[in-house]
């Protein structure tokens, strides 16, 4: 039984290439939205039968190429126009969860990186879908890959730092990922409706701007965008509570404008008056009045 396993392999893999071959020559959007299915559910078991039974090198080395092949289609399909957003981010989560089938063998601090990017960029792809759910799944992988990485940075410290300025370029580029990551994860949460638990991944980004400082406007805004999100759907102490993270961030060295910060201060004192207007009429009118001081 165990020649004929062994023979099986190889042979799913290839026609999981077969079909990944055809996907790329393949014009027509509808033609590849079922070829896509196609390699969803195909894959699907082949992954579920190397999570069983793990992978021999060959057959890593197939899903891998599939892996890249897969996202350098989605990439060049989505950028021409050819496939819509929601097929783009199909055809990611696909080429990610193959790629980190096949990374057993791939334990460098370049591919792991490129593991993490890939995982990032699907997240990102499935919330422009308004998938956070979808979104959350690529961003576990994410943060798996970052688990791994750091644990690889910690091993090869001593060697890697004599590497000098492109050691310090990789990990200022990885805490860039890690940042990515967190921000990610707080804004499918918030989606989702699970705020405090958003706040907690806000809460891992902010030390990193100590690294990173050029990404405090960011983190600003995005705790802003979230700000609105539950204004939308009226959550308003929820709004209170990240205009207020906002305004924290973008005060000081981070350099947020300050008609960045009059806006979220208006914006601020309309959250209070529609939370309850009685008991935070003051705070309305003194964000009211703090934002008229911004110039």
């Amino acid at each position: 039984m165990g020649p004929e396993s062994g023979q099986d392999k190889p042979s799913s893999a290839q026609e999981l290439s077969d079909l990944v071959r055809k996907l790329c020559e393949e014009q027509d959007g509808s033609k590849c939205e079922s070829i896509a299915d196609q390699l969803l559910d195909f894959s699907q078991s082949l992954l579920q039968r190397t999570g069983e039974t793990p992978a021999e090198p060959a057959e890593q080395t197939q899903l891998w190429n599939c892996a890249v092949s897969l996202w350098n289609i989605a990439v060049a399909k989505s950028t021409g126009g050819n496939i819509h957003q929601q097929l783009n981010a199909k055809l990611r989560h696909l080429a990610c969860n193959l790629a980190f089938t096949a990374s057993p063998t791939r334990t460098n601090f370049a591919s792991t990186k490129r593991l993490i990017e890939m995982a990032t960029k699907t997240g990102r792809t499935w919330l422009d879908c308004n998938n956070p759910s979808m979104a959350d799944q690529s961003l576990e992988l994410a943060l798996e890959g970052l688990s791994k990485i750091k644990t690889l940075v910690e091993n090869l410290g001593d060697t890697m730092v004599g590497e000098g300025s492109a050691f310090r370029q990789q990990t200022r580029d990885l805490t860039k990922e890690e940042f990515k990551i967190y921000c990610c994860k707080s804004e499918a949460l918030t989606r989702q409706d699970q705020w405090e638990e958003a706040s907690l991944w806000i809460e891992k980004a902010k030390p990193l701007l100590t690294k990173i400082p050029t990404e405090g406007p960011y983190l600003a805004m995005l705790c802003y965008n979230i700000a609105c999100e539950a204004m939308q759907k009226e959550k308003y102490e929820n709004a209170v509570s990240w205009l207020r993270e906002s305004l924290e961030i973008g005060k000081g060295r981070h350099q947020v404008e300050a008609k960045l910060q009059a806006r979220s201060l208006r914006l601020l004192a309309t959250a209070y008056i529609q939370w309850d207007p009685v008991q935070y009429f003051q705070q309305a009118l003194n964000s009211v009045g703090l934002a008229n001081t911004l110039r």
